[in-house]
């Protein structure tokens, strides 16, 4: 049976405000455009307004399977043994993930979380540790 905890009902609650918007419709007011290599991201800095919609663009340029994904405010990966092995519990460490294929492209519009700093990393094995990692930076 599924219990709600504390750290679900959060994730719950952000994933629902990172939702990805609906095709058509106004043009986002903010972009964010990732290369994805080996092993790290072209920026490890973005900022963006609480709240606001914004178009995510990620390019897999790298010759491997790469994510970008935004850890659950509260947490910090720190190390590469911080990540669990069980996919499920992994999975809940993040309110938004996206897996990209190598020579991929994929582009989504979210809508902000909420104001504070969020960590960003590739999760894949070995690709933190070796500096797939960055700051989201909400502003509100």
């Amino acid at each position: 049976m599924f219990t709600p905890t504390p750290r679900r009902l959060v994730r719950a609650a952000l994933g629902v405000l990172l939702v990805l918007a609906a095709c058509g419709g106004d043009e986002s007011s903010a972009s964010i455009e990732v290369s994805l290599t080996e092993f790290a991201f072209s920026d490890a800095n973005w900022t963006v307004s609480a709240g606001e919609e914004f178009e995510l663009t990620l390019n897999n340029e790298g010759s491997a399977l790469h994510n970008w994904s935004i850890v659950l405010p509260g947490l910090e990966i720190t190390r590469e043994g911080d990540l669990p092995e069980d996919p499920a519990e992994r999975e809940a460490m993040f309110i938004f993930t996206e897996e990209v294929a190598v020579g991929a492209s994929k582009t989504r519009l979210l809508i902000s979380p909420p104001a504070g700093t969020y960590q960003v990393i590739c999760d894949i094995q070995a690709h933190f540790s070796a500096g797939m990692s960055g700051t989201l930076i909400v502003e509100g």
